[in-house]
């Protein structure tokens, strides 16, 4: 039997390679989504445990890649608060006339409320 010397590359026939890819992949991706904090750190951590044989002539080697991904950004609205309830209307998302006409449905509900 050959026997490779032991590395980064040979451990797992390059399974830590791959998995650290797998990990750095993900970040990146988490990097380039718009619904997390922009400037948050993210980190892709290898470990390699090795575990010798009491004889110390052989040892089991484990290996494990994770990352840690910046969270998704908070998300913020604007409520108006009525005596009847809350009420939701977004003006950044919306035109002049569809802000009227959401102002128009607020109103009609609270009017309807009010009998």
């Amino acid at each position: 039997m050959k026997y490779n010397k032991a590395n980064i590359e040979t451990i797992g026939d390059g399974k830590a390679i791959q998995a650290v890819n797998y990990e750095l992949e993900r970040v990146i991706e988490n990097c380039k989504d718009p619904n997390t904090e922009a400037t948050g750190v993210r980190t892709v951590t290898l470990k390699i445990k090795v575990k010798p044989s009491q004889d110390r002539q052989r040892a089991d080697v484990s290996i494990q890649a994770t990352s840690q991904l910046a969270p998704d950004a908070p998300s913020t609205d604007q409520m108006v608060l009525a005596r009847d309830g809350a009420y939701v209307a977004n003006a950044k998302q919306l035109t002049l006339d569809d802000y009227d006409e959401k102002v128009s449905e607020i109103d009609d509900a609270k009017e309807g409320t009010d009998d």
